[in-house]
């Protein structure tokens, strides 16, 4: 985690005490058997009842409402989601589409609730189930939640914006679960593709607000929807803004195309400002930071 994490260690190290746990990372660095079996009982227990009070007692959850979901959901997810993966590609499989079961019998304020626990448990380090819970975050990463009014972004998108959010950032997330949130057909996807690629952003509002995003597509009618058609649909009449750059493989975090949306995660999109141009409009312009 960079300072932007760490500004919040002591809202991470109150939810999870922290500082009086074991070092649970370095138990696990293989991912094997023989290593996690060197954890004693007292200390897997110990680890479930961090990342259960991270479910139950969070300050406020992502819609301000209480939580409905029961203790025993709460000890059956605190066991998967902390679990050691499996070793094999057979079981990892498994265990991503567990994941995303879980994640799916939830209404949206319970899938609000279960993605902001995972993302603080990861931002606080404690070590996770990483097919499991890439299951879910893809599911949370594709869809959105219904809050107040209309449709919001992503359940990844809202809880970012969510009490806790200021603990790590959304370049942060993608840079690290990015790979993981990608299929095998669409990582095989992501490495047949030829580089320099044209990539576009669309949106509303700020030059600045929209060049900063990390999702991306390779598809300028998915970005023109993004500005125009999907806004209006919410009742955002602001200024469409569509964006362009051209980018490399190693600037590419996920390519993802559950939705064929054709998009593409660029983690440092915040860094390359100078390297876009404002498209979409009757005079195209050169965009500066």
């Amino acid at each position: 985690m960079n300072s932007s994490a760490n500004a919040g260690a002591d809202a991470c190290a109150k939810a999870t005490t922290k500082s009086s746990r074991p070092n649970f990372i370095s138990y696990i660095p293989q991912n094997s058997a023989q290593a996690f079996a060197r954890i004693s009982q007292t200390h897997r227990v110990e680890y479930d009842n961090h990342f259960s009070r991270l479910l139950m007692h969070r300050p406020d959850t992502p819609t301000g409402e209480s939580l409905i979901m029961s203790s025993e959901f709460l000890a059956e997810q605190a066991k998967k989601f902390s679990r050691l993966h499996s070793l094999d590609d057979e079981g990892c499989a498994r265990d991503r589409k567990e994941g995303a079961a879980i994640f799916l019998r939830l209404n949206d304020r319970e899938r609000l609730e279960l993605v902001a626990s995972m993302i603080e448990a990861w931002a606080c380090d404690l070590p996770l189930n990483r097919p499991m819970i890439s299951g879910a975050l893809r599911h949370a990463w594709d869809s959105e939640p219904y809050i107040g009014v209309g449709r919001r972004g992503s359940y990844v998108s809202a809880v970012a914006r969510s009490p806790g959010g200021e603990e790590w950032t959304m370049q942060e997330f993608v840079e690290d679960w990015g790979p993981d949130l990608m299929t095998p057909d669409e990582n095989d996807q992501l490495n047949a593709m030829e580089f320099p690629l044209t990539v576009y952003r669309g949106g509303v509002g700020k030059f600045e607000e929209l060049a900063d995003g990390v999702s991306w597509t390779s598809s300028f009618e998915i970005a023109s929807f993004y500005a125009n058609t999907w806004p209006e649909s919410w009742g955002n009449m602001g200024q469409p803004l569509i964006l362009s750059m051209t980018i490399e493989l190693e600037d590419v975090a996920a390519f993802l195309n559950d939705r064929k949306e054709e998009e593409l995660l660029i983690p440092e999109a915040r860094f390359m400002h100078k390297s876009m141009r404002i498209v979409g409009h009757e005079q195209a312009s050169v965009a500066t930071a």
